[in-house]
This record gives C-alpha cells, structure tokens and sequence, in this order.
C-alpha cells in the first residue's frame, strides 16, 4: 500500500519556479510533522508529479486517513491511498 499525492504541474510565482516544488516541501513538512506527532516513521518516493509515502504497519494507513489534517486550502492536499497491484496482501 501507498499513500500518494499529486503534484501541481505549473508554473509557480515564488522563488522556486515551479508548483510541484512547493507543493512538494510543503507537504513533506506536514507529514514530517504528522510523523513525529505519532511517532510513526515513514519511506517516500516521488515520481514525475507524484509524491508517495508508505508505512511499514498497514494499520498506519487507517489512522493517516483518520488524522492528517494539514494547514493550508490547496488541492494538492488531497490523497489516495492505494493498494499495489504488484503485492497484493
């Protein structure tokens, strides 16, 4: 299993240049600080336009979903979380 963000893809007004790049470090501050909240350690990977997190404890996943609650109205804050198809429990 896998929780993944998408990324914006456009252009971006701040110092970065880019919209995925912000949206990147913001979401990994507010996981990082979810994180240390619960005292759950993590792994992530981003792809393209897509940021992945994943736990070593599927029940980690049920409370994410249940807790993560992030500051901030963008969309980029929405998440899905996946089963893998490769390895399926």
């Amino acid at each position: 299993m896998f929780i993944e963000f998408r990324l914006p893809s456009g252009p971006d007004l701040g110092n970065s240049g880019t919209a995925w790049y912000s949206a990147l470090g913001s979401i990994r501050k507010q996981i990082g600080e979810w994180s240390q909240t619960y005292n759950i350690p993590y792994k992530e990977k981003t792809i393209k336009y897509l940021y992945r997190v994943t736990f070593d404890d599927d029940h980690y996943y049920s409370l994410f979903a249940m807790t993560f609650r992030p500051s901030g109205d963008q969309s980029f804050w929405n998440f899905k979380i996946i089963q893998d198809r490769n390895h399926p429990e």
